[in-house]
């Protein structure tokens, strides 16, 4: 049983921080998510991996951005790109030659990898690490895999895809379990997690994806975007020209968790939704989904 409510409003811009500030605590491509079969979400790992019971999962496809790039200020298109292409200065990639760009962070726990999908050269990386004094461990799933010096960090690449791992525990176990789940050897953040496998399949495909489980609220405080028993949160941007569709997905440990009238309160006091035009509130199940339009020149602001 569904139901839906619509809220007609005017206005442009989101702050994602401000839609997801409550119901996270804190967070942080074509095909982003929404399939069994996504490329991105099954370079999720077991939160176990990272010693934690929780993770955040944030994707941005920057070529596909890049598409749109005339319709962003310029500030925050600047932005974007500074935030993605200058993480590390062994490697410099354009824009256009970045599919996709995935960040995981433990919630609760230690460790952090980040996952490139682009046209990676190899030999150039290879040369940029051993001037960086990183050294080679050899190949693990047709991955080329590199240390640094003090061996807290790892570095695999192939042709289309480059993972940098952070962790205080044992780099090289880290990266071979991010590989090993991307590869299908090892299950996955949705093969173990219910509530993350509930949320992916809600969150369309999109340009920009926020993902995360967390420990359940015990109070509901639907003016600040709290409630009780919502157990993983997200939001999906899908830029599609001189406007931006954007869709954030709530999900409860049951369906009698799920109160309507909660998320109407949120929506009707929190000034960030003023500032979103066609509000649509939709439950199902265990789910509650608002989506929205903004202008893309205020993309910047759910950054």
């Amino acid at each position: 049983m569904s139901s839906r409510r619509t809220f007609l409003r005017s206005g442009s811009g989101v702050l994602a921080t401000g839609l997801l500030g409550g119901v996270a605590g804190c967070v942080g491509l074509d095909d982003l998510l929404g399939g069994s079969d996504d490329p991105a979400t099954d370079w999720v790992v077991d939160p176990l991996v990272l010693d934690a019971n929780h993770v955040s999962f944030t994707s941005i496809a920057l070529s596909s951005v890049a598409d749109h790039a005339q319709h962003l200020r310029t500030e925050d298109w600047e932005a974007m790109q500074r935030s993605v292409l200058d993480a590390y200065d062994f490697v410099r990639f354009l824009p256009d030659e970045v599919d996709r760009y995935d960040r995981v962070r433990s919630r609760g726990g230690s460790g952090a990898y980040e996952v490139f999908a682009a046209d990676v050269d190899g030999d150039r990386i290879a040369r940029n690490l051993r001037d960086r004094e990183y050294f080679s461990r050899g190949e693990y799933e047709e991955f080329e895999v590199y240390l640094d010096d003090g061996e807290d960090r790892a570095v695999a690449f192939d042709d289309t895809h480059l993972v940098v791992t952070d962790t205080d525990r044992d780099p090289y176990r880290m990266v071979q379990d991010v590989l090993d789940t991307a590869t299908g050897n090892r299950d996955g953040f949705r093969e173990v997690d219910e509530d993350f496998d509930t949320l992916v399949g809600e969150l369309p495909s999109g340009d920009q994806v926020v993902a995360f489980t967390r420990e359940r609220p015990e109070e509901t405080n639907a003016e600040t975007g709290t409630f009780r028993n919502n157990v993983a949160s997200g939001f999906s941007t899908d830029v599609t020209g001189e406007e931006t569709e954007m869709r954030l997905v709530l999900v409860f440990l049951d369906n009698s968790d799920v109160v309507e009238g909660d998320v109407d309160t949120w929506i009707g006091t929190d000034s960030t939704f003023d500032t979103i035009r066609d509000v649509d509130v939709e439950t199902d199940g265990r789910t509650a989904t608002v989506t929205g339009t903004i202008r893309t020149r205020d993309y910047g602001e759910t950054l």
